[in-house]
């Protein structure tokens, strides 16, 4: 019997990177601007909550949020260039150990991040451009079961992520979750 192959797909923010604070100051200068051009938003899509509802609220339904958030997050990237980039050797420590835990044939990146592809440039974690793959935020559960299932049919996927709706999707479409904090908790991790 033929062993099946083992794909890895890695969530980005909040696996490999830890970036919250780039996605609030993108989405503060962004209000600003917008308002500064007279658009009246409304104060519950004023602050930036840690599951993302307001940010996809604003893309939706506000002119011009998206492609100013884009500019501003980007901004927020550069400025703190050197930060994501120590902030890789945590990510690359990470990937090592999936590597030697799973033997993965390919490692992907499955995320909503619309800078993902300029943050794993910044993070070097020797995961090819082609493996990054930016879903649509606003179908977000959807989009991820999507590509899952797809990738799925190409052998065993392990999903490593962080979040509680990232396990919700693996289950319901029969993938191995791991939560990536089992694997930072562990102690071969730090030696």
């Amino acid at each position: 019997m033929d062993k099946k192959r083992v794909i890895v797909v890695l969530d980005l923010d909040g696996t490999l990177h830890d970036g919250f604070e780039y996605y609030v100051k993108a989405h503060m200068k962004t209000i600003e601007k917008l308002e500064a051009c007279g658009l009246v938003i409304p104060e519950e899509l004023k602050f930036f909550d840690a599951q993302y509802k307001n940010y996809v609220q604003c893309v939706k339904c506000i002119p011009f949020y998206y492609s100013i958030f884009l500019a501003e997050y980007k901004e927020e990237i550069e400025k703190h260039r050197e930060e994501i980039e120590r902030n890789g050797l945590e990510a690359k420590k990470l990937i090592e150990e999936i590597k030697k835990r799973y033997v993965p044939e390919k490692i992907y990146i499955l995320t909503a991040n619309p800078q993902a592809k300029v943050l794993v440039r910044c993070l070097s974690i020797g995961i090819p451009s082609r493996r990054v793959v930016v879903i649509d935020g606003k179908e977000y559960v959807k989009e991820k079961a999507k590509f899952l299932k797809r990738l799925k049919r190409s052998g065993k996927i392990i999903y490593v992520a962080d979040a509680e709706e990232d396990e919700i999707i693996a289950k319901s479409i029969g993938v191995e979750y791991v939560n990536v904090l089992s694997l930072k908790s562990d102690i071969s991790f730090f030696h």
